[in-house]
């Protein structure tokens, strides 16, 4: 994904900067207002952000205060030494975290040590302490992780307090009530407003709040199930804000607001703000007023911005906003129904969710449960039922019944899902990963099998592939399945190119962490398991995650290697990988460079030579271009062009200290950067070229295109960052896309490899090359370029069956000094594996002609490719 998603995000959320119509929000009488004043204001003028307060003689204006003030006491308690022992009812907990075995989980749930919690004996929540993992914000004290008591799989992400879309740089966190004298449970948080680390990145020196402290209270009562969440604004000088939320339930939550149409994203003033994933569910609600949602028309960005109002604020005011934050199993447990709601149950299968709407507008969203029963509160009317996500597949039209006090529903009952067992081994049963795709119904659906799994799917007919990516064969059967059917399917996938010595993976993929990917981590590193990589290292947007602990957790590290961190640093002028820094939580995004910094009372956006030289003082082993030519790509923001020295170049973005440039990020830019890499090569410049999937969806599989590095260990898994690192800097490497390409020493010992340095004798040099593909695809073209021109060209004819399909000493003339690369190319695509182009493609050999032992640069010049099919 590329900056646009980003750009577009900030200018969605940066209200009047972008040219939205934030201001035409009214906000609520005074007498509705959640606002406690002590002295009301109704006759004073707002002020605009640059006037003083209204003239009204000395000492004439009294300060906006409310009744209710922050709870007595300071924030210093220390809570229970454990907070795994349950909660005894009627009490309420809050309490440190200090171990991570008392965090909270869930395949995405980010809790952990200096995190505090909030428990009673209905739900639990997580408040994160004063630093962040998220790119949103620098600082920490917002809500990240909740579930229902017991439940253990947390889905939100993070719901943040952003006075004028900017933040609270929270500086102090502690328990003010730890709920054991049998009252609520408070933790209190305290910073000063400032810029937003998304929105400064983007749109500097917009969006920022005047001088304002924020203190927020959050409170958990006895048998409650929603947190009270009191914010206190007091602002130290004239200003006018806008008063916002920003509500992140997660991405893989069903959004739903009561009373919007049918499908309708949550947007201008609704009840509540709520989502539901299964059996879990959140809503952000004012107490007794309705909230305004701005609706942000991007589909990669799924947070939501709250707004409670638009306020000016004069020096000394102090104005109090009420929320509060609701979890349940479902949507039904956390709505307010109508006085006039009666009850009734609804019978189906067990574990299913229901849509329940009027035929035009939503009503509420409810769980069955394990007995396939629930109780809903329901106004007498007409209501249809529509099945949400189930395996089986849904009914033909949704059913209508009629809301009637006490009645028994008895839905009718969806079709029964087929359950398949897949058993995935090699063929020397040995167990694998591997990815099922099935396709049918007009749907496709990926599965990633660790060893064996059971995959459930609706009736009828289906095409499966299973794979491990091209170093094994692949298996396909056509399926009829029928309804409730129990079938067992033995799988063996037959190993056809072993790595021999080598190791793969890339540097280059996304998951929930980034705002524009909703894999979840956990399904990361089983997607590549099952597209059989050795290595993974992730990269997301400006913030880092250890994958390697993940990993380390999953019980994994034993079927791929996380030899270090990456991450993907994101300003606008072109995207930098970073590998090599180690996480920190006790910084901001676990110690990503951030993109901007402040200067004065403002901010001011990072050169890409300050975030390069920032990411090395942080540790980073070394540094990558990312699609330099997509959309607002690094070459193109720098204006590069190789017909003239780079030394000309004036833009203040410009640096070569970076180790690596990603030649392959699809297949559209591949041959303009190719032209690019060579070129730079020419001119001194010693870029490794890589290959990266940069998936964000399971639509673009991870692990195409990889690359293959020399690695001591006896498996693939077995690589080492040391080793990692020393192929990336030297150019050690080569990328394969559906093939592999390497130098094999059995008949030339002395052969170069890829980042070696060669000395013609007599002119011309040898390289043994041998070229492999499975036994459904082959090449038919190797091209040898020698400063970046064509100096052999040779076709391919080998029977598609073959493993090897080329294996020659191909002796060179050579006149010059110079990069030898060599790319091989193939006319078939690689189908259910990744759908993109077969290729592999070498890394330089560096050939000394003159023999005075360096290379010499030939100089600027474009690069004229000659015609291939992978350009087209």
């Amino acid at each position: 994904m590329r900056t646009w998603w980003m750009l577009g995000s900030a200018l969605a959320l940066a209200c009047t900067d972008a040219g939205v119509e934030i201001d035409a929000i009214d906000p609520p009488p005074l007498d509705q207002m959640i606002v406690d004043q002590a002295t009301p204001d109704a006759d004073l003028p707002d002020l605009g952000p640059d006037e003083g307060p209204p003239d009204m003689g000395a000492d004439a204006y009294i300060p906006v205060m409310p009744d209710e003030q922050p709870t007595d006491g300071p924030a210093d308690l220390a809570g229970p030494a454990d907070l795994t022992e349950s909660v005894p009812d009627g009490q309420a907990r809050a309490g440190l975290v200090d171990d991570p075995a008392e965090a909270l989980t869930g395949p995405d749930a980010q809790c952990r040590p200096g995190c505090y919690r909030l428990d009673n004996d209905l739900i639990s929540v997580c408040i994160q302490g004063e630093s962040t993992f998220s790119q949103l914000t620098f600082a920490g004290g917002n809500i990240i992780d909740a579930y229902p008591q017991g439940h253990g799989r947390d889905r939100l992400r993070e719901i943040s307090f952003a006075p004028s879309l900017g933040e609270v740089s929270v500086d102090r966190i502690g328990i003010v009530r730890d709920g054991s004298d049998g009252g609520p449970a408070i933790i209190r948080t305290s910073g000063k407003a400032g810029g937003g680390r998304t929105i400064q990145a983007y749109l500097t020196n917009g969006n920022l709040p005047g001088d304002l402290t924020v203190t927020t209270e959050f409170r958990l009562m006895p048998g409650a199930r929603h947190v009270d969440v009191l914010s206190w604004y007091a602002a130290a000088a004239p200003q006018s804000i806008q008063v916002t939320d920003v509500v992140f339930f997660g991405d893989r939550m069903g959004t739903f607001s009561p009373a919007s149409d049918i499908g309708a994203a949550p947007s201008g003033e609704i009840a509540f703000l709520g989502a539901q994933d299964h059996d879990v569910a959140y809503a952000w609600r004012m107490p007794d007023d309705p909230i305004s949602v701005l609706n942000i028309p991007i589909s990669a960005f799924p947070l939501r911005p709250v707004i409670l109002e638009n306020r000016t604020f004069q020096a000394g005011d102090v104005r109090l906003y009420r929320r509060q934050f609701w979890v349940g199993p479902d949507i039904e447990s956390i709505r307010t129904p109508s006085l006039e709601a009666i009850e009734l149950t609804l019978v189906g299968p067990p574990g299913a969710v229901l849509d329940i709407d009027d035929g035009e507008r939503q009503i509420t969203r409810v769980y069955l449960g394990e007995d396939g029963m629930r109780t809903v509160r329901l106004v007498p009317d007409a209501y249809q039922a529509t099945y949400r996500d189930w395996p089986g597949g849904a009914l033909e039209e949704p059913q209508w019944f009629g809301a009637v006090e006490g009645e028994m529903v008895m839905l009718d009952p969806p079709p029964a899902p087929a359950e398949l067992t897949l058993t995935v081994h090699d063929q020397d049963d040995r167990g694998l990963g591997a990815k099922a795709v099935f396709v049918g119904n007009g749907e496709e659906r990926i599965e990633f099998i660790m060893d064996a799994g059971t995959v459930r799917l609706p009736p009828g007919e289906w095409t499966m592939t299973v794979t491990r990516g091209w170093h094994y064969g692949v298996h396909r059967a056509d399926l009829v399945l029928a309804p409730g059917e129990v079938l067992a399917i033995d799988i063996e996938l037959t190993e056809e190119i072993p790595f021999d010595g080598l190791s793969a993976g890339e540097f280059h993929q996304h998951a929930t962490l980034s705002l524009d990917s909703e894999i979840p981590l956990q399904r990361r590193v089983h997607a590549n398991i099952a597209e059989g990589v050795g290595f993974m290292l992730p990269s997301e947007h400006d913030v880092l995650y250890d994958y390697g602990a993940l990993a380390a957790e999953m019980g994994v590290l034993d079927r791929i290697a996380v030899p270090m961190t990456g991450l993907e640093i994101s300003p606008l002028v072109g995207h930098l990988g970073a590998y090599g820094i180690e996480p920190d939580e006790t910084q901001a995004a676990n110690n990503a460079p951030p993109l901007v910094e402040k200067n004065g009372d403002f901010w001011r956006k990072r050169t890409v030579p300050e975030l390069v030289a920032d990411a090395r003082s942080r540790g980073a082993e070394f540094m990558q271009i990312n699609h330099p030519r997509d959309s607002t790509g690094y070459f193109d923001s720098v204006r590069l062009d190789l017909d003239q020295p780079i030394d000309t170049i004036e833009s203040e973005h410009w640096t070569t200290d970076f180790d690596t440039v990603e030649v392959y990020n699809g297949q559209s830019d591949f041959c303009p950067v190719l032209s690019d890499w060579m070129g730079l090569l020419n001119q001194g410049v010693r870029l490794t070229a890589v290959g990266n999937s940069d998936s964000h969806d399971e639509g673009k599989a991870v692990g195409y295109p990889r690359n293959y590095v020399p690695t001591a260990g006896e498996d693939p898994w077995d690589v080492t960052g040391a080793e990692v690192t020393r192929a990336m800097r030297e150019g050690r490497s080569t990328i394969g896309g559906g093939a592999i390409m390497d130098f094999p020493r059995d008949r030339l010992p002395d052969g170069p490899q890829p980042g070696d340095l060669l000395e013609p004798a007599n002119g011309e040099i040898e390289v043994h090359v041998r070229l492999r593909t499975p036994s459904y695809l082959r090449m038919n073209r190797l091209i040898g370029f020698l400063n970046g021109q064509v100096v052999f060209d040779r076709e391919i004819d080998a029977a598609p069956e073959l493993i090897t399909d080329f294996d020659a000493i191909i002796p060179i003339v050579v006149n010059s000094d110079g990069p030898l690369v060599l790319l091989a190319l193939g006319d078939e695509r690689l189908g259910v594996i990744a759908g993109g182009p077969v290729f592999a493609l070498a890394n330089p050999i560096w050939v000394d002609a003159d023999g005075d032992g360096r290379v010499t640069p030939v100089g600027p010049g474009k690069i004229v490719l000659p015609p291939m099919s992978i350009c087209q």
